[in-house]
């Protein structure tokens, strides 16, 4: 069993190997007095990440996700993108990378008392500048 010390050890070292910048953004919903929802003021945070393609175990292959995007399925590799331990993220979040990258995350990887970083595997929604 890791110690409180021994976990807090562990997460800062994920913490000094992550090389890129993330803006994770939400756009929570708000009531609007009538049974609905409307958009309400986004929320934006940036956090250290490391962003990299989603490898199928053991194949160095790309893995494909399925996801639902305008009421239709689409095929697309994910994308796995780590964060500091804490950070929170939906998967209603978008997130774009210090290159412009856009990402819409589909799925937030289990959380456990335990875990060193926060995982989320997301589609690619652009290929940002250049």
């Amino acid at each position: 069993m890791l110690s409180t010390r021994d976990l807090q050890g562990m997460r800062e070292t994920v913490l000094s190997a992550l090389p890129d910048t993330c803006t994770v953004s939400d756009e929570p919903l708000e009531s609007d007095g009538a049974g609905g929802h409307t958009a309400g003021t986004a929320v934006t945070a940036t956090y250290a990440c490391r962003i990299s393609p989603r490898l199928a175990t053991g194949t160095g292959q790309l893995r494909d996700a399925e996801t639902e995007v305008g009421q239709r399925l689409v095929t697309q590799a994910p994308w796995l993108i780590t964060f500091p331990y804490g950070v929170v993220v939906k998967e209603t979040s978008e997130i774009i990378d210090q290159d412009g990258r856009a990402f819409s995350v589909f799925a937030v990887l289990a959380r456990r008392s335990d875990e060193l970083s926060t995982l989320v595997l997301a589609r690619l929604i652009n290929g940002g500048r250049g």
